[in-house]
């Protein structure tokens, strides 16, 4: 290398190096969501990276009692960059940021082909003003109207299927193991190997603890079928202790032991972020993990 020359950085990945490529199998098509909160969404996806998102509240619910005539026919209309990954045959995990949107904010659609379903994840920073990089997310269920008008009346909905259940995620930068421990928490911990690599990684003058506390923190685990779920996991106990921690989300099939997803918050640098990322994973056996007694939450 010739004197006064350095090497570019390389870019930041994340916990992207394992994601598939971007799915574009649905550009130019438009999908009216019906919504239980009571707002018909319509999805027009324009191209491969740009979408147009229509919001209209229901004609019943706008004439209640009360009600001015200009908000019955409210409607919004935005236009934004996406990224669609394929989570399943016909299961499509589509992401994006509302850059018109007064603080940081995520929106992720889960769209069902085949059942014709819809979840919807909202996620925003600044709701907490103790904590104004901790996240907040809110999902709403709805249905995907089919050719002829219909729509189906079933709903993705929370499930208990995952408690007990442990899987060991590779997203190439690291390895860290999800431990499902109930219905509204997870817990993290780390194979044997990963834990002798981290101990290789301390200062020589710093004893490891002994018996390590456990971290367990918000999770939601919606059940789309058999085989999949929308998982979503919060990093509360990081952001009080740091000041930023991120709402990981990811669409996880159980058969396959692969996620597509997105991580959305605030990185090490203090940026905003959203982003897709993948993972593979193996079932582990958390048994010594969920004996523990509850460091934060449960007990």
């Amino acid at each position: 290398m010739k004197e006064g020359y350095r090497l570019k950085p390389a870019p930041f990945e994340g916990l992207s190096t394992y994601r598939p490529p971007l799915c574009h199998e649905l550009a130019g098509q438009t999908f009216t969501l019906v919504m239980d909160d009571g707002c018909t969404q319509e999805l027009h996806l324009t191209d491969r990276n740009t979408l147009t998102l229509t919001i209209r509240e229901d004609q019943a619910l706008a004439d209640q009692p009360g009600k001015a005539p200009r908000e019955a026919a409210a409607k919004e209309q935005h236009c934004y960059t996406y990224e669609c990954l394929k989570a399943d045959d016909t299961v499509y995990f589509i992401n994006l940021t509302e850059t018109d949107a007064d603080t940081h904010t995520g929106r992720t659609y889960v769209l069902d082909l085949d059942t014709m379903l819809v979840t919807q994840a909202r996620v925003t920073l600044g709701q907490n003003p103790r904590y104004p990089r901790m996240t907040s997310i809110h999902f709403t269920f709805g249905a995907i109207r089919k050719e002829d008008g219909s729509l189906n009346p079933l709903r993705h909905g929370y499930t208990a299927d995952m408690v007990g259940k442990a899987v060991n995620w590779n997203y190439a930068q690291f390895e860290i193991v999800h431990v499902y421990s109930s219905e509204r928490y997870y817990r993290v911990t780390f194979s044997e190997e990963r834990m002798a690599q981290l101990r290789r990684q301390m200062p020589e003058n710093m004893e490891p603890p002994k018996d390590m506390p456990v971290y367990e923190d918000d999770a939601v685990y919606i059940r789309l079928r058999d085989h999949l779920y929308l998982v979503s996991l919060s990093e509360y106990i990081l952001c009080r202790r740091n000041g930023h921690g991120n709402n990981l989300l990811f669409v996880m099939n159980l058969d396959t032991l692969h996620d597509v997803g997105r991580s959305f918050g605030t990185n090490g640098d203090w940026q905003d972020e959203n982003y897709t990322v993948g993972a593979f994973g193996e079932l582990f056996d958390a048994s010594e993990t969920l004996a523990k007694e509850s460091t934060y939450y449960i007990r």
